[in-house]
């Protein structure tokens, strides 16, 4: 595997007085890559490697218009909500560790396992009779799809050059997001003239083809050494204090101000014993020669600070994922479909964003200044949508969503390859896992915080303007059924929620530029590892 290359100014350079601009801007050598596969080779490989990321990507969207047929259909309505918590928890939680493993194991042996596990879980979604057997199924596609897209970013930084890496992986992007904005679609059609079932068996002949091919063309070569010795190797008690510290932290996230009060005992305790176990686990990880998260990153100033801008990006685009069909249904009052199509701008010009970054950074090996306009134009972006309501003209809404869409796409892309290029090579598969990882707990983190801005500006907007009304009525999908004298109030309550959940998001974007310049010192000795 080729070394990665080295970020400006980690090479160890005495000036006393390189400009931060010169940092950013600076053209790196690129180090010789792996040796290059036939052209016919790649090209399949790749394809095969785009159908996984088109599958964790359809996955996590194609569910969400089959919901309610869903608990119908199964009579558990009160249980929809674990529908997507059971996969979160799982795919979050693991995702760190598939780094880990593939170090171990060898790439395509986990590959394969992620895709077989996904493929089971998904089966049995499938078929289920009940409701209970649903969020299991749920549970373990969550345990093998929280490696599909980390593995594959792996693999496309071991067979490309390091030159070519940020075009390969910001086509990945492409794919990913081709794959969000087809799932929703695919989903209600699915609902509607076959069978929400289908939302599950369609990824199964997706699973085999891709195993069929990763099977023959990916390279099977693992770490040296007996199983029992690669066994040896697995950092356990890293695994279930991490999984156990996720279930602790994300169940409140997930379910604080909704099923839960976030006041409530049981909030307030998982939220404390989560913190105190990962703080266990982060202890853990500095006692084994191979760590699930090596301590090493932390030492590494350039990867922190893409770590904690990965946290900012999911923070606000989750968030923003969320929401932005939320204003269109509550506002306008349009289909959950509907909604869905209005959100393209947002979906499409992160694609963009991320395919052109990946290639400027393969043609002219700049990098770091990417995070600093994708934070620039993801502040001013949110700033506008919180004034978005409903006399706002329609330019004006795309307009807001392509731009704050531009500024994820540009860090989307450019922090993983960033943190790919700022650590050794054997630290790589754990660096990629690792801000995966960050950023999934991101978003989670932004979800619930803007979930609970967005409920409480509804609650006390309900009591000022509409008492009659109960926050439980005040739906989106049924408040236009109420009395038209509600209707004008109650448009006004959840336009003033949406707008201020959105600009909660600004100062997560502004914090991501703070960050890339504490972590691009004006005067830059001898870089830190």
């Amino acid at each position: 595997m080729a070394e990665p290359k080295t970020l400006p100014n980690d090479t160890g350079a005495d000036d006393e007085h390189v400009t931060m601009t010169h940092q950013v801007v600076e053209d790196v050598e690129w180090q010789a890559g792996p040796a290059p596969l036939s052209r016919s080779r790649r090209i399949f490989l790749l394809t095969a490697l785009a159908i996984v990321v088109f599958l964790a990507a359809l996955d996590q969207t194609i569910v969400a218009t089959a919901l309610n047929q869903i608990g119908a259909d199964l009579q558990g309505t009160s249980s929809i909500p674990w529908i997507g918590t059971a996969y979160l928890l799982t795919s979050t939680a693991f995702c760190s560790c598939y780094g880990s493993f593939a170090d171990i194991f060898g790439r395509k042996l986990i590959l394969l396992s992620a895709i077989s596990i996904f493929a089971i879980g998904s089966l049995l979604c499938g078929i289920a009779k009940s409701m209970v057997v649903l969020i299991l199924g749920r549970a373990i596609a969550g345990i093998g799809g929280g490696g599909l897209i980390t593995l594959v970013l792996i693999i496309i930084a071991d067979i490309t050059a390091p030159a070519d890496r940020a075009r390969y992986q910001g086509l990945m992007g492409g794919v990913f997001g081709l794959g969000a904005v087809v799932g929703p679609l695919a989903g209600g059609a699915l609902t509607e003239h076959a069978s929400w079932r289908w939302c599950f068996y369609l990824n199964l002949p997706i699973c085999g083809v891709s195993v069929a091919v990763l099977a023959v063309l990916l390279s099977g070569k693992a770490a040296d050494g007996s199983m029992s010795s690669k066994l040896r190797r697995i950092h356990y008690t890293g695994i279930a204090l991490l999984t156990a510290g996720c279930v602790c932290l994300l169940l409140p996230l997930q379910m604080g101000g909704n099923q839960w009060l976030w006041k409530s005992a049981q909030t307030v305790t998982l939220l404390i014993v989560g913190a105190l176990i990962m703080a266990v686990c982060a202890w853990s990880t500095t006692t084994v020669p191979e760590p699930i998260i090596s301590p090493r990153l932390f030492t590494n100033r350039k990867a922190v600070a893409l770590l904690l801008v990965s946290f900012c990006l999911g923070a606000t685009f989750y968030a923003e994922v969320f929401y932005v069909p939320t204003f269109f249904e509550v506002v306008h009052g349009v289909s959950a479909t509907s909604a869905g199509a209005e959100s393209l701008p947002l979906i499409l010009s992160v694609v963009f964003a991320s395919m052109v970054s990946g290639h400027i950074i393969s043609k002219t090996n700049v990098i770091l200044v990417f995070p600093f306009i994708g934070a620039v134009l993801s502040t001013i972006g949110l700033g506008l949508m919180s004034t978005m309501d409903a006399d706002s003209a329609r330019w004006k809404f795309m307009l807001y969503l392509i731009i704050a869409g531009l500024g994820s796409g540009c860090v989307v892309q450019t922090a993983i390859v960033g943190i790919q290029a700022s650590v050794e090579a054997d630290m790589l598969a754990v660096a990629t896992s690792a801000i995966a990882f960050i950023q999934m707990l991101g978003g989670v983190f932004g979800i619930a915080l803007s979930g609970t801005v967005y409920s409480t500006v509804l609650q006390h907007c309900l009591a000022s303007n509409a008492p009659s009304v109960e926050p439980s009525q005040a739906q989106s999908s049924s408040f236009r059924k109420l009395p038209e004298g509600l209707q004008g109030p109650l448009e006004n309550c959840f336009t003033q929620a949406i707008q201020k959940t959105f600009l909660l998001l600004v100062p997560f974007a502004g914090v991501m530029f703070i960050i890339m310049l504490l972590a691009l010192e004006p005067r830059a000795g001898r870089a830190s590892r």
